[in-house]
C-alpha cells in the first residue's frame, strides 16, 4: 500500500515519555496545588475582614508534618450574607488564639467570590506556593508530545 511512510520510532519514545510525564504531573499537581485557585482568586482581589470561630478541635487523627492539626471552623458575613468554613493548623499562635467559640479570627476573602476564605497569613494549598512547582511536570510532558508531532511530521515531508 502506497502511503506515508511510517513514524519515527523516535517520535513515538519521546510522545510516550511526554504522555508519562503529562500523567503523573497532572495527578502531582491536582495534589500538591489543590488550594492553589483559592489563594490565587484571593491574593488578586484580596477583601480582608474579621470572623468569629465556631469551634476549634485538636483532631488526634489528621497530622500535618507529623504534628496534630487542630481544625478551626469559624463564621464570616460578605454583604449582608453569612458564610462558614474551617480550616486546619498546627501554628501554635494561631491555635493559641482561637480556642475558644467566639474568638475573633483574621480571614483573607476573594471579592468576587466570597466563599474562597482563608485564615490571614496561611495558604489553602496544602504545600503553598511551593506547590506551583509541580505544574512543572504536566508542562514538560506537553512540551515533549508537542515536540513528537513536530518530529513526526518532519519525517513524513
Amino acid at each position: 500500500m502506497a502511503g506515508r511512510p511510517p513514524i519515527d520510532t523516535g517520535a513515538k519514545i519521546v510522545a510516550l515519555v511526554g504522555a508519562v510525564f503529562l500523567a503523573v504531573g497532572g495527578i502531582l499537581a491536582t495534589v500538591f496545588c489543590w488550594g492553589l485557585p483559592t489563594d490565587l482568586g484571593i491574593e488578586r482581589r484580596p477583601l480582608e475582614l474579621v470572623g468569629e470561630v465556631a469551634e476549634a478541635e485538636l483532631m488526634s487523627t489528621r497530622r500535618i508534618n507529623r504534628k496534630p492539626a487542630t481544625r478551626i471552623a469559624y463564621r464570616y458575613v460578605v454583604d449582608g450574607v453569612t458564610y462558614a468554613d474551617e480550616q486546619l493548623s498546627i501554628d501554635p499562635g494561631l491555635v493559641l488564639a482561637v480556642q475558644q467559640p467566639g474568638a475573633r479570627v483574621a480571614l483573607q476573602v476573594d471579592r468576587l467570590q466570597p466563599a474562597r476564605v482563608r485564615i490571614a497569613g496561611t495558604t489553602r494549598s496544602t504545600f503553598g506556593w511551593g506547590g506551583a512547582l509541580t505544574l512543572v511536570f504536566p508542562a514538560l510532558g506537553l512540551g515533549l508530545i508537542a515536540g513528537a508531532g513536530v518530529m513526526a511530521w518532519r519525517a513524513r515531508r
